[in-house]
């Protein structure tokens, strides 16, 4: 399942990315079929990514709850106000989607471009607070996590940052296949 979540997921991230970059470059250079394409790509990306990740998400959650129950609720406990926030940035970035695919030609190019990098900007931040919290699952944290605790201790592994890399050029590679 969360293999599955993974390659829906980043695919959007990178196509976010994408797309402010390619409104920017559409709208400065009038070039209207990058416009265009960030609408056929967004239709595909609203089905690929976020109904089929909108299913795989709850599976995950499921299919860990069922496995280890306490690990679930430590986790939880422990990072609270960085999945409220990871859950504010991923409502922006499901809004800025559909925003971004309906409002091409309906709403002024700046208001456009500025969807554009909130979407972005929201898709990369869902995935950095995500990074931090699977960098914890395989190692916890920094080593005064074990004796301090602290959810910063625990975010901020040695693992995070190489992490945050790795899946930051696998996005990019996913949303160029697509």
């Amino acid at each position: 399942i969360a293999t599955l979540h993974v390659l829906f997921s980043h695919t959007s991230v990178g196509a976010a990315i994408l797309f402010a970059v390619l409104a920017y470059i559409g709208y400065r250079d009038n070039r209207p079929e990058l416009i265009e394409f960030i609408k056929k790509y967004g239709l595909f990306l609203l089905v690929f990514s976020y109904v089929l990740g909108s299913i795989t998400g709850p599976g995950i959650w499921y299919s860990t709850t069922v496995g280890s129950p306490r690990g679930i609720s430590a986790l939880i406990h422990t990072f609270v106000w960085k999945w409220a926030t990871e859950w504010v940035f991923f409502v922006i970035e499901v809004i800025g989607i559909y925003m971004l695919v309906y409002l091409v030609g309906k709403v002024s190019v700046k208001t456009h471009m500025k969807i554009a990098v909130i979407f972005g900007i929201a898709s990369y931040g869902t995935m950095v607070i995500i990074i931090g919290i699977l960098s914890f699952m395989m190692w916890p944290g920094q080593e005064k996590w074990f004796t301090d605790g602290g959810y910063l201790n625990a975010f901020y592994g040695e693992h995070t940052f190489a992490s945050l890399a790795v899946r930051t050029a696998f996005m990019f590679t996913m949303a160029a296949v697509v």
